[in-house]
Formats: C-alpha cells, structure tokens, sequence
C-alpha cells in the first residue's frame, strides 16, 4: 500500500478516536442526540449562586397559575436559572444544599418528548414539574433525595405523563402547597 493512503487511513482513525473520545467526555455515546434528561453528570460544580441568592439575577421566571376557584391560593414564580445545553442539562440541581423558595431551574428542550429525570447527587427534595408545548403543567413529580452512592440505575425515575417541552425544578412541597396539577396554565418571562 502506498504511503500516501497509509497516512491517510491513520489521520482518519486517529479523528475518529478524538471524536468518540470528546463525545464520551461530555456524557453522550455516539448515537445520542442532545436531549439526555437526567442530572446524571459527575461534575461537582454547582450551579450559580443566583439559586440560593435572591437578590442577583435570573435568566428566566416560570408563572404557574392554578384553577383558583373555591381557593385562596395564587399565582406561584418562580426566578430560574436556565438550562438549555446538554451539559446544563445534566449538572441540573446536582450538589445544591439551599435553594430559596422563589427559585428553581428551568429544563428547557428543543422539541417536545416524554422526559425522564432523577435525582443523582441532587442534595435536596424537588418538585418536577413536566411542562407541554402548549404552556400547560403535564404532571408533577415529587421527588426526593437518594443517597449519593446509589448506582444510576438504581436510582428512581420521574417521568413526564406526555410531551414535554419544559421541564421545572423547584423546592418539594410547592406544587401542592399552590395547587399546581396537570393542566395549570404556565407563563414563561424572560427579563
């Protein structure tokens, strides 16, 4: 074989370990497209202070606005911080121990899907509020912590009871502190 096509053939396959390399740092196998749910990511960098600081920024605030009749409650914001890439995706609410009750995360996707998340290295109870394309709560999941050294695969499974477009995170307890069940309307702000 000449050496022209040698080169070739072994600058082609090195490319290719450095792909699969890459793909495989960042969580992903090569047949995976960028909508991995869960916070399965093993990076212990938190997320920003803003979540447990109110008086800083967010990057989105989610109004959920339940059926009032017959009720006092009212409308519940929440101020969140954004997380729209695979890799804000999977550090979600991982190695947070504090978040004030007007704060939370917001999961948002590219296209609607059935969504699974869990709880891997989340250090506090959630409320998983699965959100439809049509800005209408889906389901909510209560969701509580699991010790750290549980194996991915054992760790519960909170799944969305249809397409979800978005996907919010907030302190356990709120959603049926504020009546929020399947079909409160949703408003999504952003400053």
């Amino acid at each position: 074989m000449p050496k022209d096509k040698i080169i070739i053939i072994l600058a082609i396959a090195i490319i290719s370990i450095l792909v699969v390399s890459a793909l495989l740092y960042v969580g992903l196998e090569p047949d995976q497209d960028d909508e991995n749910d869960g916070d399965d990511d093993d990076d212990d960098n938190g997320p920003d202070d803003d979540l447990v600081n109110n008086t800083i920024d967010y990057e989105a605030s989610v109004t959920l606005m339940p059926d009032t009749s017959g009720s006092t409650n009212a409308n519940l914001t929440i101020f969140c911080d954004i997380a729209n890439t695979t890799a804000d995706r999977q550090q979600g609410l991982m190695y947070v121990t504090n978040l004030s009750q007007d704060r939370g995360m917001l999961f948002i996707f590219n296209e609607p899907d059935d969504r699974t998340f869990w709880m891997n290295n989340v250090e506090i109870p959630l409320d998983i509020v699965f959100i439809g394309e049509d800005l209408k709560v889906l389901n909510v999941e209560e969701a509580i912590v699991e010790d750290n050294a549980t194996p991915d695969i054992q760790l519960i499974r909170y799944h969305s009871d249809g397409p979800a477009l978005y996907v919010l995170e907030m302190n356990y307890g709120l959603a049926a502190e504020n009546n929020i069940t399947a079909g409160t309307e949703v408003i999504i702000s952003y400053p």
